[in-house]
């Protein structure tokens, strides 16, 4: 069921996403909600439309904020309080990086609620179709400056390991921007990525390759200034 920009569909993805990240199986929930298996499956899928009750009960069981997942109500809008960022806010961006070792590119969505400067980002998402159905989701801020676009994010389930996302905004017109992600691993190592960044999903792997491989102009740049910049 749709009411507007909400979907209950959207929002029971939205929990499985977070659930199967925390490791907690549907018995778990049914259980600390006193319903059936079967019932908290269908609020998974949008089969049955989740109460208020269930859903604050949920949220205090995952520890999560349940505004967080709902649209924000406010007529205030993030824009008209900074009018010189608006043209660099956009409600959901598409990240993608490239993983020598298994020689593949991978997927990460990220959702912004642009009244608040609240965001959720779905690491390793299966498709850019389906954001829910993801590794690992991490809740964050997005920071946006006159040239640059900022993001942290800390993961929802311990060890609480950390992602910052840098890239130049996405406000002058461009398809897409290189960017940094850096994160302090779960085993608290420090590693950092050359990533895409677009606020529309990109399905050219030949430029998604060209563009995230690290080639030898790179390398000699870095050896140079001993920096990598975007």
């Amino acid at each position: 069921m749709r009411m507007g920009n909400f979907s209950y569909e959207v929002l029971g993805a939205k929990l499985r996403a977070i659930r199967k990240a925390k490791h907690i199986s549907l018995n778990d929930v049914a259980q600390a909600l006193n319903k059936s298996v079967s019932t908290v499956a269908k609020y998974e899928t949008g089969e049955i439309n989740i109460d208020l009750e269930s859903l604050l009960l949920i949220c205090e069981y995952f520890q999560i904020n349940s505004a967080d997942l709902l649209p924000n109500t406010s007529f205030d809008s993030a824009a008209k309080g900074h009018p010189r960022y608006k043209d660099q806010m956009v409600d959901r961006v598409y990240i993608y990086y490239y993983r020598a070792y298994d020689r593949w590119i991978h997927r990460c969505v990220i959702e912004n609620d642009n009244t608040t400067f609240k965001s959720i980002l779905y690491f390793d998402v299966k498709s850019e179709l389906e954001p829910y159905q993801c590794s690992y989701v991490y809740e964050g801020t997005v920071h946006y400056t006159d040239s640059h676009t900022y993001y942290v994010f800390y993961n929802i389930t311990k060890p609480f390991d950390m992602i910052t996302i840098n890239s130049p905004s996405l406000s002058q017109g461009y398809e897409y921007r290189i960017g940094l992600l850096s994160s302090i691993t779960v085993y608290y190592q420090n590693m950092a990525g050359k990533i895409l960044i677009s606020d529309t999903p990109i399905q050219d792997q030949s430029l998604l390759m060209d563009n995230l491989v690290v080639d030898k102009q790179t390398l000699k740049e870095l050896r140079r200034t001993n920096f990598f910049i975007v």
